[in-house]
C-alpha cells in the first residue's frame, strides 16, 4: 500500500492531528464534568491582587485561582466548570478561561512540525509512504535458500 502525500498534505495532516488531540481533551474534561456559577473575587495579597473565583458543590466552598491577564469585576456571577470527582480542578467557562491555554500550548508543537516540514521537504517535492512489511515477507520467501532432501545415510541431496 502506498501513499503519496505533498508538503502541504503533511502539514495539514499534522494541524489536523494536533486540533483532534486538544479538541479530544476538552471534550473529555466537558463530558466529565459539571457546571455551576461562581464569584470573582479580589483578595489583596500585597501589591497584587490575585483573582479568585469561589463556587459552591454540595454546601462544600471551593476556590481557584482564574487564568492571568483577565478581568472581571468584583462579585461578578461567572460560569464555572470543574470535575465533579475533584473541585479544586475548574475553568471559568468561556474563551479566555477555558480555550485558550490550551490553544496557545498547541501552537508550539505546531509551530515546531511545519519548520521542521518546510526546512526538510522542498516546494513541489511528493513523499511516497508505503508499507514495506509485504516487500519484506516476499523477499525473504524469495531469499530463502532451497533444502535439499536427507538421505538415510545423513547426507544431503541438492
Amino acid at each position: 500500500m502506498q501513499f503519496k502525500v505533498s508538503r502541504n498534505g503533511l502539514i495539514w495532516g499534522g494541524v489536523l492531528i494536533i486540533s483532534l488531540y486538544y479538541f479530544l481533551n476538552k471534550y473529555e474534561f466537558i463530558r466529565k464534568a459539571e457546571f455551576t456559577n461562581g464569584k470573582a473575587l479580589y483578595y489583596s495579597n500585597g501589591g497584587m491582587q490575585p483573582l479568585r473565583i469561589e463556587f459552591t458543590v454540595d454546601t462544600l466552598y471551593y476556590s481557584f485561582e482564574a487564568e492571568p491577564n483577565v478581568t472581571y469585576k468584583q462579585g461578578e456571577l461567572l460560569p464555572v466548570i470543574y470535575l465533579k470527582s475533584n473541585p479544586q480542578k475548574a475553568h471559568v467557562y468561556n474563551f479566555l478561561g477555558f480555550w485558550y491555554n490550551g490553544l496557545i500550548y498547541c501552537l508550539v508543537p505546531l509551530c515546531i512540525w511545519c519548520a521542521l516540514l518546510l526546512s526538510w521537504i522542498e516546494t513541489n517535492e511528493i513523499i511516497t509512504l508505503s508499507y514495506l512489511l509485504n516487500k519484506l515477507r516476499k523477499k525473504e520467501i524469495v531469499d530463502q535458500p532451497k533444502e535439499g532432501k536427507t538421505l538415510s545415510d545423513g547426507s544431503r541431496s541438492s
